[in-house]
């Protein structure tokens, strides 16, 4: 289960498993806003582990990044 804004394009990370959609489409998205503690509740039930991968990815020093990579 990940968990995703409501308004969150998604391309970049399809992107990222272009070479094994069949893994993202295994991902069970849900829209949520980490301070609604009732959302939140409902997300985390039967979830043993919480990994925040939330995150500006830099390879160039720019901040940003492209897909596919170069």
């Amino acid at each position: 289960r990940a968990l995703k804004r409501e308004r969150s394009d998604l391309t970049s990370v399809r992107n990222v498993f272009a070479s094994a959609p069949q893994l993202y489409e295994k991902i069970e998205w849900m829209d949520c806003d980490i301070l609604d503690t009732e959302t939140l509740n409902i997300a985390f039930e039967n979830v043993e582990y919480v990994y925040h991968n939330a995150a500006m990815i830099s390879f160039d020093g720019t901040g940003m990044i492209s897909f596919p990579l170069p």
